[in-house]
């Protein structure tokens, strides 16, 4: 199932727009699961988290939404 939305925490340096950026949606602006993938490897070929924890969530019951979550530990800057 596509995802609508990506949720960001634990970002404090980095915007969030500029971590949603590192995931390309397709032509209906939509993430499916190689754009999750292509995101995620795109995160970590950053280095600038040292950790970074995902989960699917589905939406409200008798809802088609789903959600990637994001949880992210960034790495103390110089």
């Amino acid at each position: 199932q596509d995802i609508r939305e990506i949720i960001v925490s634990g970002n404090i340096d980095t915007k969030t727009s500029a971590i949603k950026r590192l995931f390309p949606k397709d032509s209906r602006g939509l993430l499916d699961p190689v754009s999750l993938k292509k995101g995620l490897a795109n995160l970590r070929e950053s280095g600038q988290f040292s950790r970074i924890d995902q989960k699917i969530l589905q939406g409200a019951q008798n809802s088609e939404d789903v959600y990637f979550l994001l949880q992210l530990a960034e790495r103390p800057s110089l």
